[in-house]
């Protein structure tokens, strides 16, 4: 139900539904990655300072959906991406890119040298 709202655009019930079901199973990473989305879009409409309480839940689920589901490229990308841009303060760690990153490669080989490259780029634009 969360996704399906979250694809009608009504962010507040997909947020609604998806809390529940991770209440319910805290367990499936699908409901964290849905929860990112979830997150993304809020982030997309909130002030800067409501994106800062925003980005700290971001994490949380994201390290969440690649605890669960370590074979989720996209999720571990997004974590990447993630620990890349955010202030050190909301928890971005180029160490802890490169370490995710180093993960990735062990699993496939081609995602893991993605996140590398997208390391070098973050870091050469900084």
């Amino acid at each position: 139900m969360g996704q399906i709202s979250l694809q009608r655009q009504d962010v507040s019930k997909a947020e609604e539904y998806l809390k529940q079901a991770i209440s319910n199973n805290g367990e499936v990473a699908k409901y964290h990655v849905a929860m990112t989305r979830v997150i993304l879009q809020q982030i997309s409409r909130a002030s800067m300072l409501r994106q800062a309480t925003l980005a700290g839940r971001l994490r949380t689920h994201l390290e969440e959906a690649v605890r669960l589901n370590p074979n989720d490229m996209n999720s571990s990308i997004m974590l990447v991406g993630f620990y890349m841009q955010a202030p050190g303060l909301m928890g971005g760690d180029s160490s802890k890119a490169k370490t995710l990153a180093s993960q990735m490669q062990k699993i496939s080989r081609a995602d893991g040298f993605l996140a590398l490259g997208l390391i070098a780029q973050m870091e050469k634009n900084t």
